[in-house]
């Protein structure tokens, strides 16, 4: 599984759920990519380290909200910005509000 896809280094700290840490090799990202769709996740640990690391925005991909409510059930402050990615549409949503929080004038 996975055999056919390339992983590089991320330009941005990634929390994984089949650890509840950062990782930062590729090779251990995607293992840990593939061991998280059988075997259980880390989740409450991955929402307190970024808590810890003072994350303010998330985005959920896919469809569904269940993630956002997890969310909110622990405990972010309610300044969190959280954007639901399952269409165009809510890309652009995603888009238009992290530029606008972080100053960007220019929407692709």
């Amino acid at each position: 599984m996975g055999a056919g896809y390339h992983f590089n280094k991320p330009n941005l700290p990634l929390i994984l759920n089949a650890t509840g840490r950062e990782e930062s090799d590729a090779d251990k990202i995607k293992q840990c990519i593939i061991r998280q769709l059988t075997h259980p996740v880390f989740w409450r640990q991955c929402m307190e380290e970024l808590k810890t690391r003072g994350v303010d925005t998330i985005l959920e991909i896919g469809p569904g909200r269940v993630l956002s409510g997890l969310v909110r059930a622990n405990k972010f402050p309610r300044k969190t910005a959280i954007y639901n990615i399952n269409n165009l549409r809510g890309l652009e949503r995603a888009v238009e509000g992290i530029a606008k929080t972080s100053g960007d004038a220019h929407v692709p």
